[in-house]
């Protein structure tokens, strides 16, 4: 690649020509939290217990509607917008927020039950299990909290904001930083088991998966990967876009199927191979497809939804 330093004296005499190039990334991937504050968009996938469907809004609020008719039963409004999913036990709604808290509401009446307060803004969903609330917060803690009364069980600090979804899998969390690692903490302790690091930040809305003994979890390095649970030995990454990974994938039939950011859908061999790519055209994909009698479902941001076969179709 040729440059001309126009008239100056200083590159006189001189055939000039840049032989390397090395692209640095100079920060870490911020746009979605500049979401602007006070709009009605739905960021996440609601939660659906005995026909009453919850969810969380940009517009500060979690709602409550009937399933069959679309009434509003109760809304009940914080003090940030909300991207996250609620959690539930089937009698309570946990709910995070930028305002920094995790809230527990009445699942019936909307009424707020507790909250806990962590020191930053909370964009990952929270997950439940055996009355406990895990979550992690952009104040670079992943936290456990007592489903019953929100009091803290304890807290494990990470190097940088958490704003992935924890999975918890046989009395372990599984859950990705921003400082790159996905970590792995025992449950009842929060002790760390092991950590893998990738090349880029961990998040996303859904929890990543596990099949068998591997996790597979996607990192804004642009890679897919799959790492043995007991060890933490990584078992293959598979390439995808330029643009970063922020979604989780999903398992069929012996297959692997993932979105990527740059709007690429892939079908992977459960060893890491390629099978079949559908592209959309879009610059973002759902963050985790749907697949249901044999069809693929998601949305992109062109405004489209798909409907794939499992040939890519």
């Amino acid at each position: 690649m040729d440059f001309t330093f126009g008239n100056s004296d200083m590159f006189s005499g001189f055939d000039m020509s840049l032989e390397e190039v090395r692209v640095v990334k100079l920060r870490k991937f911020d746009r979605m939290f500049g979401v602007g504050e006070g709009g009605g968009s739905i960021q996440a996938t609601p939660v659906i217990i005995d026909n009453i469907v919850y969810f969380g809004s940009c517009d500060h609020h979690v709602y409550a509607v009937d399933a069959i008719t679309g009434e509003e039963i109760w809304r009940f409004r914080t003090d940030g917008i909300i991207m996250s999913s609620p959690a539930t036990d089937g009698k309570a709604i946990f709910a995070t927020s930028y305002d920094g808290y995790l809230y527990a509401l009445d699942a019936k009446t909307g009424n707020m039950l507790w909250r806990f307060k962590t020191e930053n803004r909370v964009f990952g969903s929270p997950n439940y299990c055996d009355g406990v609330v895990f979550f992690g917060s952009s104040d670079k803690n992943v936290y456990a909290v007592d489903a019953s009364n929100g009091k803290e069980l304890w807290r494990f600090g990470t190097g940088d904001g958490v704003n992935a979804a924890p999975l918890i899998h046989e009395g372990r969390v599984y859950i990705g930083s921003y400082d790159e690692n996905m970590y792995v903490l025992d449950a009842k302790t929060g002790t760390e088991l092991w950590r893998f690091k990738t090349g880029g930040e961990l998040f996303w809305h859904y929890p990543p998966l596990i099949v068998g003994r591997t996790i597979y979890f996607a990192s804004f390095d642009n890679y897919l990967y799959a790492v043995d649970i007991d060890s933490g030995t990584e078992i293959w990454r598979f390439q995808t876009g330029k643009y970063g990974n922020a979604g989780t994938p999903v398992f069929h039939d012996g297959r692997i199927y993932f979105g990527e950011r740059g709007g690429t859908f892939y079908c992977i061999s459960i060893d890491g191979r390629e099978i079949w790519r559908f592209e959309t055209g879009a610059d973002t994909l759902t963050p985790r497809p749907l697949i249901y009698k044999n069809r693929i479902y998601f949305g992109t941001s062109d405004k489209n939804m798909y409907c794939l076969d499992l040939d890519g179709r």
